[in-house]
């Protein structure tokens, strides 16, 4: 009997760069980054990172940490409405898209034929000028 060689299946990796992974404890600080509404690219910088790979490899990560965060925001503001207002209000505006509505009363338009009145005023009032 011939004795069989045995191999070992060796997997083929695939060609290229390494995929990025993240340390538990990188994707926790890149999780409270996120809570805490830091841009992508201040995030990569602090990681080590380009911001398109983390933004490809972490997108959703991302998305719902600043959704909480921001959720997080708003709550935060009707606690500190009664000790500082000012700090609700700022947060809410550079955060949270907040804005005052500052009503604006517009003079009302004149009418087509209003202006069309004007205008041939106008022109008479110049072609008798010419004279």
């Amino acid at each position: 009997m011939a004795a069989k060689k045995t191999t070992r299946a060796t997997k083929k990796s695939k060609p290229g760069r390494k995929e990025k992974c993240l340390t538990p404890a990188e994707l926790a600080k890149v999780e409270q980054y996120a809570f805490e509404q830091c841009q992508d690219r201040t995030i990569a910088k602090l990681i080590g990172w380009h911001a398109a790979t983390l933004k490809k490899h972490y997108c959703t990560v991302l998305e719902k940490k600043r959704a909480e965060g921001k959720a997080h925001i708003r709550h935060l503001q009707f606690e500190w409405l009664k000790k500082h207002c000012s700090m609700a209000i700022f947060l809410g505006k550079n955060y949270l898209g907040q804005q005052d509505k500052v009503r604006q009363d517009i003079p009302a338009l004149m009418s087509f034929a209003e202006a069309m009145e004007q205008a041939v005023k106008r022109q008479k009032h110049n072609a008798t000028d010419r004279k």
